[in-house]
């Protein structure tokens, strides 16, 4: 965000909705694959905690 450097967003919500019900939900349309959700804690651990995230100051 513009103006807020301790300000974070990881796009977890889009991540699930943009791929689509059957992609990303179990059957029951509540909750959200397992899978999904190992990918998404990946890429955070990817954005927040890899060495380049350490090179930007994060």
């Amino acid at each position: 965000m513009p103006g807020r450097d301790n300000v974070h967003y990881l796009p977890s919500f889009e991540l699930v909705t943009y791929r689509g019900l059957a992609r990303s939900y179990r059957e029951d349309l509540r909750h959200v694959k397992k899978s999904v959700v190992e990918e998404i804690v990946e890429q955070f651990f990817n954005a927040y905690f890899s060495p380049s995230a350490s090179s930007r100051g994060n």
